[in-house]
């Protein structure tokens, strides 16, 4: 299935809320949110479930973190962090 977007990049940031609510509503106790500045993306975070229950059990201590510098209309660096 193909989806069609169109319109603005910087209006698809406008659902960005709805789909940490739907996130959180879909799946029992995990977490969503986002932050925005107008309508500049700043940070996003989700923790799923299975994956918070999962590290608050005792999984082992390791922490991935990789970055990635961004160009054209959407510059400065993306970071994506796994634990």
């Amino acid at each position: 299935m193909r989806l069609l977007v169109m319109g603005k990049p910087a209006d698809h940031y406008k659902l960005l809320p709805w789909m940490c609510a739907a996130i959180e509503r879909g799946n029992a106790d995990s977490r969503a949110f986002v932050e925005l500045d107008g309508c500049r993306f700043k940070r996003m975070f989700v923790g799923l479930s299975s994956s918070l229950k999962g590290f608050v059990m005792g999984c082992r201590k390791i922490l991935f973190v990789d970055g990635t510098h961004l160009s054209g209309p959407y510059e400065g660096t993306m970071l994506a962090a796994v634990a």
